[in-house]
């Protein structure tokens, strides 16, 4: 029994590394999406200023601070806020390409503040926690496995 040709091993090696590729994109984005949901969900809302903006850019994180989605006081607009600011990050993680680099940013003064005291939520540490999210998707996904085995194509590997 023959092995495989020098053709064959490159076109298979060739199919691997394109899955590679197409995994980490995904899985990259799967980790900021996952991260931006809980950000949305757990930074504590007043004027719905505080939220998340996700910008597929690859160049830099945003470095202004954003108007509400729906203005509000005493987090009368929390809701909307939050799904609008989910749809955005979902949005821009959906269209993210060629492993660019993605930013969860907040540029709101007392953001910090907000993460140490959890503010009206109550939630402090909510950054740290969003990181431990993040990395265990990274953990979790079964995508560069598919990958490694040539079974990762962008249709078997699923969405966002």
């Amino acid at each position: 029994m023959a092995g495989k040709s020098g053709a064959e091993v490159a076109a298979g090696l060739k199919i691997i590394a394109k899955g590679i590729g197409e995994a980490s994109n995904l899985v990259g984005a799967q980790a900021c999406l996952s991260a931006g949901i809980y950000l949305a969900r757990n930074t504590p809302i007043d004027t719905g200023q505080a939220k998340w903006t996700c910008p597929a850019s690859g160049v830099r994180p945003r470095t202004s601070t954003r108007t509400a989605y729906a203005v509000g006081k005493k987090g009368t607009t929390a809701e909307a806020n939050i799904s609008a600011t989910i749809a955005q990050i979902r949005s821009e993680c959906a269209s993210r390409r060629n492993n660019q680099q993605m930013f969860l940013t907040n540029n709101l003064d007392s953001i910090e503040k907000l993460n140490r005291s959890g503010g009206n939520l109550g939630t402090s540490g909510f950054l740290l926690t969003a990181s431990q999210i993040a990395q265990q998707v990274l953990r979790d996904s079964n995508l560069f496995k598919k990958a490694l085995t040539g079974k990762a194509s962008v249709s078997s590997l699923g969405g966002i």
